[in-house]
């Protein structure tokens, strides 16, 4: 790892206070505070993490990542154009480097000759055990909102770092609703969007129903003061560890299980809401007996390594409540008129992305759809071929709009 020089610092932060200055930004002002750098010598990569304070709360941080191609003097290769990945729930940029160094989504993306930028979220700074002796209630500002205005502070910087080009905008589940959001709120200022396993419509009204009741619940929490969840993903974590370290022990959480077969039903066994997402959805494809179908387990395991402890009740209840029928970051998906990849899983969300693509009347919709797979499958079966498919949309349906 290196620290990047002076000069480089002054003209990232020239750069970023450009960002503050922009327009369309609707993002709080902000400063960097820490930048490393680091190489993959093998594959010819470098990474950049950049620490930024938003306002002057303190807790008020999030980290924008940068991973593109260089040469043997670690600078960067020019590449085809920016594209920013959004985190999934409970994680961190680090989900898009499941797989390893060169085969992970983020590195093929890159290796594919695209400038991939990433968040890593305001609560994934947080360490576990902090609210017990701290003051959170700024988490009670953490909605769907903060996380486009955070997003907006990358797909900015992006833009101004590839010289004006605009970023495509997307990741997996939770990403794929930020990016959803962000659309929603400057349809003209992302290239392309990546809606992966995720949306913010459920066209079944039955759970629409169901999650009309959990946007009840949640509001009354937040009203109540309890502003975060600091049990749901500790729990997977731990629920993954045992599974996988310790299959054969009986499971704390399931008396009479092992703690492999509470994986295998906690994972495998399709839920319908408020348990699941989307009527019959599932983690993972495969069956209480035999185990996974598609996943390996240690990318599993990857994933459940880089999950943080708190999760915002304001984030939570603003997407359930959109579940539930409210409109508020769906109204104008309408005026986007840019290409769309939706990455479908038929025991995930399955139909449920369509509520949102019915919504993107102008959009040039891309489905690729697994009918077997579960929510996690195009990310824990095989990311390079899963980045493949990400890939191959932007060489067809982006880069010639970069190139116009």
């Amino acid at each position: 790892m290196h620290r990047i020089s002076n000069f480089s610092r002054w003209l990232l932060t020239a750069v970023t206070a450009s960002i503050v200055a922009w327009p369309a930004s609707a993002a709080a002002s902000f400063t960097v505070t820490d930048i490393e750098v680091s190489f993959d010598e093998a594959n010819g990569l470098g990474r950049y993490d950049i620490t930024v304070q938003i306002g002057e709360q303190p807790m008020n941080r999030i980290i924008m990542h940068r991973v593109v191609r260089v040469n043997a003097w670690h600078v960067p290769i020019p590449p085809k154009g920016p594209i920013v990945l959004l985190p999934s729930g409970g994680s961190t940029f680090e989900v898009y480097g499941v797989g390893g160094e060169g085969d992970s989504v983020r590195d093929r993306l890159a290796l594919d000759g695209f400038d991939v930028y990433g968040l890593t979220p305001r609560p994934a700074l947080i360490e576990a055990g902090y609210c017990g002796e701290h003051d959170c209630s700024v988490m009670a500002e953490w909605g769907l909102e903060t996380y486009v205005s955070d997003a907006e502070i990358v797909s900015l910087y992006a833009a101004l770092a590839s010289g004006g080009k605009r970023p495509v905008i997307g990741g997996q589940s939770l990403g794929a609703m930020i990016a959803i959001a962000a659309i929603n709120e400057h349809p003209l200022a992302y290239a392309g969007a990546l809606l992966w396993e995720g949306t913010l419509v459920q066209p079944d009204p039955g759970a629409q129903a169901v999650f009309a009741a959990v946007c009840d619940q949640l509001d009354q929490a937040l009203g109540a003061g309890v502003v975060y969840d600091d049990q749901g993903n500790p729990f997977l974590q731990a629920t993954v560890f045992l599974g996988i370290s310790d299959p054969e022990s009986e499971s704390p959480f399931a008396p009479g299980f092992t703690n492999a077969m509470w994986l295998n039903y906690l994972t495998t066994t399709p839920f319908d809401p408020p348990d699941g997402e989307a009527p019959g959805y599932a983690y993972l494809a495969g069956d209480f007996f035999s185990g996974w179908a598609y996943a390996q387990s240690d990318l599993v395991w990857q994933v459940a390594e880089q999950l943080v402890t708190y999760e915002p009740l304001a984030l939570m209840r603003d997407y359930k409540c959109a579940y539930a029928g409210e409109s508020t970051f769906v109204d104008r998906l309408d005026r986007f008129r840019g290409p769309a990849l939706s990455l479908q899983s038929g025991i995930g969300f399955g139909d449920a992305n369509e509520g949102t693509l019915e919504l993107m009347t102008r959009a040039e919709i891309t489905r690729v759809t697994e009918p077997d797979f579960g929510h996690m499958d195009w990310l824990v079966g095989d990311p390079a071929a899963t980045a493949d498919a990400i890939s191959g949309w932007l060489d067809a349906d982006v880069v010639p709009r970069w190139h116009d």
